[in-house]
């Protein structure tokens, strides 16, 4: 039987790919610490965010990465579906790729003002991405008629962020994970064997 402490890195280059409230991954050690030794589980992260516990859980484990926030399970959902059809060399490059040509380093606000309109519009879940890597403070908010509304934070995708995706899609690439978001009320707690509860605030 597996070790489960040994699934929840908490070296800084395994922590949030993006920047989310309510982040899990300070507490990767306790969580570890109270982890079931089965194999085989069905689990559920009901408020999984940024995904960095979701995503580190043993890899024998089904799991249901959840949050009502849909424009992050979408970033997840779209990533999820890359790695589905290419390698995660392939995925980090174009990921890597598509956020420099929007926002080339930490002094093109221009760049990052052009991205936010088109996110505003378009709506894509690499855009969003994009924009949290160069965001005040890693920032993912919204106002009340759901824009994207946060100020250029002088930042890019750069190499300690890009270490983060890339493990991140390395966890994801290895794990059975389905990304659903739904209110935690609209949940049936007794389909799983373990539920993950840290709501956000």
């Amino acid at each position: 039987m597996t070790n489960n402490r040994d699934y929840l890195n908490v070296d800084k280059s395994h922590g949030d790919f993006m920047c989310y409230s309510g982040s899990k991954h300070r507490y990767a050690s306790d969580i570890a610490e109270v982890l079931p030794m089965e194999d085989d589980l069905l689990v559920c992260d009901i408020f999984a965010g940024g995904g960095s516990i979701t995503t580190a859980l043993p890899k024998n484990w089904r799991v249901v990465g959840n949050d009502k926030e849909s424009r992050i399970i979408e970033i997840h959902k779209d990533f999820q579906g890359l790695l589905e059809v290419s390698s995660i060399h392939e995925v980090f490059d174009y990921v890597k790729d598509y956020c420099h040509s929007q926002v080339k380093d930490n002094k093109d606000e221009d760049g990052f003002d052009s991205l936010k309109k088109d996110y505003n519009t378009n709506k894509h879940p690499m855009a969003l991405y994009a924009l949290a890597t160069s965001s005040n403070s890693n920032y993912i908010r919204f106002n009340s008629s759901g824009i994207f509304n946060v100020k250029f934070g002088k930042r890019w995708l750069n190499p300690s962020l890009q270490k983060k995706l890339y493990n991140y899609l390395d966890r994801s690439s290895s794990r059975d994970i389905e990304w659903v978001s739904k209110d935690f009320r609209e949940l049936n707690f007794n389909e799983f064997d373990l539920v993950i509860v840290d709501p956000p605030y």
